[in-house]
């Protein structure tokens, strides 16, 4: 079966992207972190049986946030490369710009993070009190 150029490209995109997120996944402490609790998540949403706007809500937030983790990923590799290679070049410390960077997108991440958390906790608050009144 013959592809257009454009299928393989874009093929070939997908198979990058693929092996972006298996890199962040492998190498990645926070990550793996965040994914094993948002398993427990999905796996209490099921279990609570959420409402389609309730799924749409911790999809969305843990989708934003696993994107805005891996775009600090890649920040936080960028600026270890210009480090490294203006270290090599004869710079001697950490250039506050680099440092800069990274806190940034830490922000960003964490940012992103506590909203994650603030979905989750309105979605399951109603939830968690109808547990009480029926212990």
């Amino acid at each position: 079966m013959l592809q257009s150029p454009h299928m393989k490209k874009m093929k070939r995109s997908l198979g990058f992207a693929v092996e972006g997120v298996t890199h962040a996944f492998t190498h990645e402490r926070n990550v793996r972190l965040y994914f094993a609790g948002y398993v427990v998540v999905i796996l209490l949403a099921i279990f609570v049986r959420l409402l389609t706007w309730e799924w749409l809500a911790i999809i969305l937030s843990g989708g934003m946030f696993f994107a805005v983790e891996l775009l600090n990923t890649a920040l936080e590799r960028l600026t270890d490369v210009i480090d490294e290679n203006r270290k090599i070049t004869g710079g001697s410390s950490f250039h506050m710009g680099l440092k800069h960077t990274k806190d940034v997108a830490a922000g960003a991440s964490l940012v992103c993070l506590t909203m994650n958390i603030i979905v989750i906790g309105l979605v399951f608050w109603p939830y968690c009190l109808m547990l009480i009144k029926n212990i």
